[in-house]
């Protein structure tokens, strides 16, 4: 009866594990089909035999023993084995090993009941050789790695506790609960936390932003590094968060020194250039005004000649300095609106002289449709355009051609794409040099610089500008026939403007005749006798010097000043300092422009921020002087009965069109058509005017009163420009106006103009 249970027990499970059967000596005497097809071995292969038959020699015999040792008492084995099949292959099995009783409770044979676990054993291990070759990679990086699940510090690698002197995981815990504790705090790096989860959340808010933190190593050594952390959800309970810290101390003292060089390098360029545009100042300068006093003819030559190597010698060191600034990016371009006819003219006529000393046919065509105003850096642009010139006048022969044109190849509502060319007839470039041409210290051959001299910067101190400006240079030559020069710049127009194409003409500027009294803090006496030479020329002008920027404090608070020309860099106290302690004494607002012989990225802002309203740049311009005293002094306030006398001066015709056509150099005719169209524009600008009075249109007035101040100015409409710039100061001051006192005036003199273009009317 126990025989038959046994056997229909064994027919149900034949099918679902390994069976096997052996007597109490071991030697198998049933084996099913799935140890057959398990172990390779057929039944009559393994009936009769041990199971050492699949034994693996690895299993070591204490295992064994151990095994017979339980199932001879009678109780069951059970544990995982690794046998080898025929084929030599490993398999893996779960084995239960049991007796078998008779009914006198006697063991007569042994039962062995496994389970395939073969793909569970090899996963596993896989698992922990996967594992041992991740915290192998882990653990023997340089990078510190550490891991938090659930917001909990979960494990670090070798690199931490190697860096930082912990023994494992609980010896840090011991003593924090974050690595964040370990953060020293300092701008632009991460924060000191209390919460785990606090610190990395900017990180993983901001991936791609370099995120620094600054620790305390083992060695009490300040260490630097770049911050990473990534996170990996494991399962719906489960988020750990991998943060990689990688040691940047050696770039970031490299970028600290690399830094500390280019500021050096910064000092020094200002240093030098104004140690070096200090005399030179004083050499240009009193060469001017010997200039303008008589002299023979001798000395008219070697005067030109010692102006003309002073030129040259500025040049040379502008063009070495700017060099050196765009190599170390110190140039920066600013925005100022400017009238492109007005400049660009301005700029050809400053290089005329030389044409005419070559007896070259020199010829400007700007494009009438070019915007009136425009929004650009004037400075940069004149430079462009002033060293192409300079290069067409230079290389071209006598009596040949130069040309300087604008076209509009793109116009939209805002913005215009214009294209800038300086054509001439000159000796032109080699095609294999046209390449190299825009290189520092290329010219076309060796002989050039013997020949024509120049340091051979210009054209790539104009390639880079342009570049600043996002364009880009280019040339077209051959060799005896000429050369062209050009790039296209994207031009956005002034708000609120309109062009009048009309008015492109030079306009010296008309000095005050206004009694001033001004305070010059200088230095250097040879810019001081320069100073003085320049204002003894008006009479109305009254001055005073301060030695430094202490003295011209003193000074300042003692007397009463109408502007104050500050140099910037001065023994005891430097023109910034000086400036800013004048504005909080000050009792209402003076013009202060600083004389610098600096012209370093951000020295204007720099200025401006200071306090200064301007700077002239040394060595001093006489017409840029000139341009100062006439631009801040027309904002002096003067008596209220002063201003209404000179609004009332006598109108006179041929006064007037003797201005406009000295000033514009412009004949009757084209004088007459000009200021009929101004009148209708401000016929019709008087009532746009009433009406923003009326509706208390602040912004759109503002806007019409400037861009009518500008057009008037340009006509030497004096009283129109004062009473536009009148109400720029009061919308400005949010101080009442009187309007119809104001357009009152405005058509008293729109009657004046008609009757001086028709005096029959």
């Amino acid at each position: 009866m126990t025989d038959f249970r046994l056997n229909e027990f064994l027919k149900n499970i034949d099918s679902v594990v390994i069976i096997s059967r052996t007597d109490l000596h071991g030697t198998i005497t049933y084996a099913n089909k799935h140890f057959e097809k398990i172990s390779g071995y057929s039944k009559e292969e393994l009936l009769g035999k041990s199971h050492n038959i699949v034994r693996s020699p690895k299993i070591k015999k204490k295992v064994f023993k151990n095994l017979w040792k339980t199932i001879t008492k009678g109780e069951v084995w059970q544990g995982t084995l690794e046998n080898r099949a025929k084929d030599g292959s490993k398999y893996y099995v779960k084995s239960h090993i049991f007796p078998i009783f008779n009914t006198e409770h006697k063991i007569v044979e042994y039962m062995a009941i496994r389970e395939d676990v073969t793909d569970v054993i090899k996963s596993k291990k896989a698992y922990i050789n996967q594992l041992k070759f991740s915290n192998m990679l882990l653990n023997n990086t340089e990078n510190i790695i550490i891991v938090t699940k659930n917001n909990k510090l979960d494990q670090a690698n070798e690199a931490f506790y190697r860096t930082f002197g912990y023994y494992n995981l609980e010896s840090f815990k011991t003593l924090h609960n974050c690595v964040c504790e370990l953060f020293i705090e300092k701008e632009g790096c991460l924060k000191k936390e209390k919460e785990p989860k606090i610190w990395y959340d900017p990180i993983l808010q901001e991936p791609n932003k370099v995120h620094l933190a600054i620790m305390q190593d083992s060695n009490n050594d300040r260490r630097t590094y770049n911050v990473k952390s990534r996170k990996v959800i494991y399962d719906k309970n489960t988020i750990y968060i991998i943060n990689t810290f990688n040691d940047i101390t050696e770039l970031e003292q490299a970028k600290q020194k690399a830094q500390e060089s280019e500021s050096m390098q910064t000092m020094f360029l200002a240093n030098m250039s104004h140690e070096i545009r200090t005399p030179m100042n004083g050499i240009l300068g009193f060469t001017q005004l010997l200039q303008e006093t008589t002299l023979s003819d001798t000395q008219k030559k070697y005067v030109n000649i010692l102006d003309s190597a002073t030129n040259t010698l500025l040049n040379i060191i502008n063009d070495i300095l700017d060099s050196s600034k765009i190599a170390n990016n110190k140039i920066e371009l600013e925005t100022v609106e400017i009238n492109p006819f007005i400049e660009f003219t301005t700029t050809y006529e400053l290089l005329k002289s030389l044409a005419e000393q070559k007896s070259l046919h020199y010829k400007i065509d700007l494009d009438k449709d070019m915007f009136e105003c425009i929004q650009s850096d004037s400075t940069r642009l004149r430079q462009i355009i002033t060293n192409l010139l300079s290069n067409a006048i230079k290389f071209t022969p006598e009596n040949g051609h130069v040309c300087f044109k604008t076209e509009v190849i793109k116009i939209e509502k805002l913005q215009q794409k214009v294209r800038f060319s300086i054509s001439d007839t000159g000796i032109g470039i080699a095609e294999e040099k046209l390449t190299t041409i825009f290189q520092p210290f290329s010219q076309a051959d060796n002989s050039t610089t013997r020949k024509f001299g120049g340091t051979g910067l210009g054209l790539s101190i104009s390639s880079d500008l342009v570049k600043l400006f996002g364009g880009d240079l280019k040339v077209e030559s051959t060799q005896k026939k000429g050369t062209t020069f050009f790039f296209d710049l994207e031009l956005h127009k002034c708000k609120n403007s309109e062009y009048l194409p009309q008015l492109h003409n030079i306009k010296e500027y008309e000095i005050t005749n206004k009694n001033l009294n001004i305070l010059i803090a200088e230095d250097y006496n040879i810019n001081r006798m320069l100073m003085e030479a320049l204002l003894n020329k008006y009479p109305n002008i009254k001055y005073e010097f301060a030695h430094d920027g202490k003295e011209a404090v003193e000074k300042f608070t003692k007397s009463s000043y109408d502007m104050v020309l500050m140099d910037v860099n001065m023994p005891n106290m430097n023109g910034i300092d000086a400036t800013q302690i004048i504005r909080q004494k000050e009792k209402k607002h003076i013009p202060i422009i600083a004389l610098t012989a600096n012209a370093l990225k951000g020295d204007r802002e720099k200025f401006l921020e200071a306090g200064m309203d301007d700077y002239i740049a040394k060595p001093v311009n006489i017409k840029e002087l000139k341009r100062v005293l006439s631009q801040y002094t027309s904002k002096i306030e003067i008596p209220e009965t002063k201003q209404k006398e000179e609004k009332k001066a006598p109108f006179n015709c041929d006064a007037l069109f003797a201005t406009i056509k000295s000033d514009l150099e412009l004949d009757d005719s084209t004088i007459k058509e000009i200021l009929t169209a101004f009148i209708q524009n401000l016929r019709s600008s008087t009532k746009e005017i009433e009406n923003a009075f009326k509706t208390d249109d602040k912004e759109y007035l503002l806007n019409l009163a400037h861009r009518l101040k500008g057009s008037s100015l340009t006509l030497s409409l004096t009283q129109i420009s004062q009473i536009m710039e009148e109400i720029e100061k009061n919308i400005k001051n949010n101080i009442e106006s009187d309007y119809t006192y104001m357009l009152k005036t405005i058509n008293d003199y729109i009657n004046f103009l008609e009757g001086c273009l028709d005096p029959h009317k």
